[in-house]
């Protein structure tokens, strides 16, 4: 996919995953340590994208505490992994919406929540 290994795209999809705090992946790597030499890593993963090398890393487990008392595992991806899922997310969003989607269909849309659901 052009429109993926593009870096001006990945830039996007990265100023969007910045807009959240989160924890740093398996790497270590926090938002603020990425942002550093922004563009020559973009360039980078724009590369290995291109040429078929790049690998997601493992995700980071934590455990959680939930309200009712139990724990529940989640896995935190690292930066770049956040990067290339949300550069693929975007691609793929407008395809979606217009040709494997329903109309009446609400889960996981932009726009959409539980009360367009039930209307």
């Amino acid at each position: 996919m052009p429109y993926l290994i593009d870096p001006g795209h990945l830039h996007r999809a990265a100023r969007a995953c910045m807009r959240r705090s989160s924890s740093p992946g398996v790497d270590g790597l926090s938002w603020a340590q990425y942002r550093q030499g922004l563009r020559e890593r973009l360039a980078g993963l724009a590369g290995r994208l291109h040429e078929g090398s790049w690998v997601p890393a493992p995700l980071r487990e934590v455990t959680i505490d939930t309200y009712t008392g139990k724990t529940m595992r989640a896995g935190i991806p690292t930066v770049e992994d956040r990067i290339v899922h949300r550069a693929i997310r975007t691609a793929v969003d407008p395809i979606l919406e217009r040709r494997a989607y329903a109309p009446w269909v609400s889960g996981y849309r932009p726009g959409r929540n539980r009360l367009t659901a039930v209307r």
